[in-house]
């Protein structure tokens, strides 16, 4: 009687979270106040990131039990990286079910795990190794369980699509590897009022009261500050081998960017057609700081379309630096009216201007900032490395080509401005 009641539509939040609550200690689940944080929320896409044992794939796989018991005939997917990182969910979901009695056929067997409720509705775990296994079906509820490790096109363009003709939802919750598609999610969930449906968090280790306290002060001593940030406190770091380790979301990214009358206008551009082009759009003050208050990019796109794309963002600027692999788009740019040059290329030169502008000056600061709005940008700053070497060979002088283009467009920007007038005094 409990259960038909606890399925019944609830009519008011409270409500909803009295039955959910209810269903939790029926499972035998009590949550931590973090994770009913987590749990009160009604976003459609949810983003958990958290710190190692903070308790996010119980959190999850509760979740799972509320969708399959909302409605006959719902279709839960648990995806990891491969089945052995998303069997912690589904092990979570088969205790609580089998404490409700509510499963009617449970397979459970190396690769193969499966359950059917007495409700008609189903869970089952997916492995994002086998991108065959993701097409076709629709599902009401996605878990991409420790989705840091898990490819973005396998969420793009296998997971994504599943959700559509049924509105599923989304669940994210993992402990943060790098920069990704997760952090990518992850700052959609922070602004809801601009990503509607989105909704995230960012919790440590040490907000999951089971977790002793001596336990956290010892991997604190132990582990290199960026891992301990990582695994115990839930943080984005970048990877190693940086080519600018010298960038800070904290120091160079400005929530909003107040033009000024006095500053110079000027734009960047990386040229693409298979791959993305990039404008980047900056100011430089009297100092000589740099603010890079806007970009665009887009693949596939004549070099008309492209000129109409970069002139598409109105206002007065002094010089367009371009590609210069791309003397073509200076012509038309300068066909339409604009003042443009191809750019410096030297690829050294361009990464030391960059590194210059980013390292702060005891009287000017950081000679860098960018625009929140620019996450392309932001983007690459964490993915721009040196390619890994092998033991014994020296290390790669050249970055890795690949997700750069914005970067690309910085150094050709930061070239011109070289030195940033004014930047060097108090330097």
């Amino acid at each position: 009687m409990l259960l038909r009641r606890l399925l019944t539509p609830p009519i008011t939040e409270r409500t909803r979270l009295s039955r959910l609550w209810r269903l939790f200690g029926r499972a035998g689940y009590q949550p931590h106040p973090a994770q009913w944080e987590f749990h009160r929320s009604t976003a459609r896409f949810r983003v958990l990131v958290a710190g190692s044992r903070f308790g996010k794939s119980r959190a999850a796989a509760m979740e799972a039990l509320a969708a399959l018991l909302a409605g006959r005939d719902r279709r839960v997917w648990i995806v990891g990286p491969c089945y052995s990182l998303a069997e912690k969910e589904f092990r979570y979901l088969v205790a609580a079910a089998q404490r409700l009695g509510i499963i009617r056929k449970l397979r459970y067997a190396g690769d193969h795990m499966r359950l059917w409720c007495v409700n008609g509705s189903e869970a089952e775990v997916r492995s994002a190794a086998r991108p065959a296994s993701l097409l076709g079906e629709e599902v009401d509820l996605l878990i991409v369980a420790e989705a840091a490790q898990v490819p973005r096109e396998a969420v793009e363009r296998y997971l994504r699509p599943r959700l559509v003709s049924r509105r599923g939802a989304l669940i994210v919750p993992t402990t943060p590897r790098g920069y990704g598609w997760v952090q990518e999610f992850y700052e959609r969930g922070l602004d809801p009022a601009a990503n509607p449906g989105w909704r995230s968090w960012q919790f440590s280790t040490a907000q999951n009261p089971t977790v002793a306290a001596d336990e956290i002060a010892d991997a604190r001593r132990a582990l290199p500050a960026s891992i301990f940030a990582e695994q115990f406190e839930g943080k984005f770091v970048a990877e190693a081998g940086l080519v600018y380790p010298e960038f800070s979301r904290e120091v160079h990214v400005l929530r909003e960017i107040s033009p000024d009358p006095s500053w110079r206008w000027y734009r960047a551009v990386d040229f693409g057609f298979r791959n993305p082009f990039v404008c980047l759009y900056a100011a430089v003050d009297g100092d000589g700081v740099v603010r890079v208050a806007a970009e665009t990019s887009g693949a596939g796109l004549t070099v008309d379309q492209i000129v109409e794309r970069i002139l598409a963002r109105p206002g007065v600027y002094d010089l367009t630096v371009v590609d210069p692999s791309a003397p073509f788009l200076v012509r038309a740019l300068v066909a339409a009216g604009v003042r443009a040059v191809g750019a410096d290329h030297d690829l050294f030169k361009g990464i030391a201007a960059v590194r210059r502008a980013l390292h702060p000056s005891p009287k000017v600061g950081p000679a860098l900032f960018l625009a929140e709005s620019c996450a392309r940008t932001i983007r690459e700053f964490g993915r721009y490395v040196f390619p890994e070497t092998r033991s014994g060979e020296p290390p790669s002088e050249v970055p890795h080509k690949g997700d750069d283009h914005a970067m690309d467009a910085l150094r050709y920007l930061l070239l011109a401005l070289s030195p940033p007038r004014g930047w060097r005094r108090g330097a």
